[in-house]
């Protein structure tokens, strides 16, 4: 049930994403399962390596780097997929932001059900 949460979680963070930040398109809304599907595999394969190979960075700027690491996965995600499309790397910084903000709202939110 968790996993269903916090796919469904992750959707309308991009969903969120697309409708604030200027320069994230979705091709329509059933695209946003598509990317939540997709960057959900590429998280489980390269979070913990991309962590581990920037843990010194990660270390020294107190956790602030793991934005970058999400924002390089949704970047690795957008270039997968034709129908989700985010104009530049500041812009993905944004949206992974975003995203990883409604999600964790989300979360704490819905942490009952």
């Amino acid at each position: 049930m968790e996993l269903i949460k916090g796919f469904l979680f992750l959707t309308v963070g991009i969903l969120a994403a697309t409708k604030i930040v200027p320069g994230v398109n979705l091709k329509n809304n059933i695209t946003a399962f598509v990317v939540a599907a997709v960057y959900s595999v590429i998280h489980f394969f390269l979070f913990k390596i991309l962590m581990f190979l920037s843990l010194p960075i990660v270390f020294l700027t107190i956790g602030l780097f793991t934005i970058v690491i999400n924002a390089v996965l949704l970047w690795i995600t957008d270039k997968l997929l034709d129908d989700f499309e985010i104009k530049s790397f500041g812009t993905t910084i944004i949206a992974s932001l975003v995203i990883s903000v409604v999600s964790i709202v989300l979360k704490y939110l819905f942490i009952w059900i």
